[in-house]
């Protein structure tokens, strides 16, 4: 939680060791609350961010692999003017990640 801005932020391992590229694109033909999505590759991770927008703030959902684990960040309302900072802060957290699935990322 990084309460000076507002955001919080979860970061969970999930349990099934599916292809997540078919997870996404299961989700994008089932949960019609996603209103865009991008696929980023950084660090040789690429990590699937699905949004849910309103007017006045957007929720997103995360997945990604790393050391051959499944990974799932989440935040709500988010403010648009504070979206460059949650997404920042998102690569560094999946930067960070050990194998060990610690975060070495304090600044929430």
């Amino acid at each position: 939680m990084d309460s000076k801005n507002q955001i919080s932020i979860k970061v969970c391992e999930l349990p099934d060791s599916r292809n997540l590229k078919n997870k996404v694109k299961d989700l994008l033909e089932t949960d019609k609350n996603i209103t865009s999505n991008q696929t980023i590759s950084q660090n040789g991770i690429t990590a699937y961010f699905l949004y849910k927008e309103t007017p006045e703030s957007y929720s997103a959902d995360i997945n990604f692999m790393k050391n051959h684990k499944n990974y799932y960040i989440s935040a709500s309302n988010v403010s648009y003017n504070k979206s460059d900072y949650f997404i920042n802060n998102s690569k560094e957290i999946i930067n960070s990640m050990q194998s060990n699935g610690n975060i070495n990322y304090n600044r929430f």
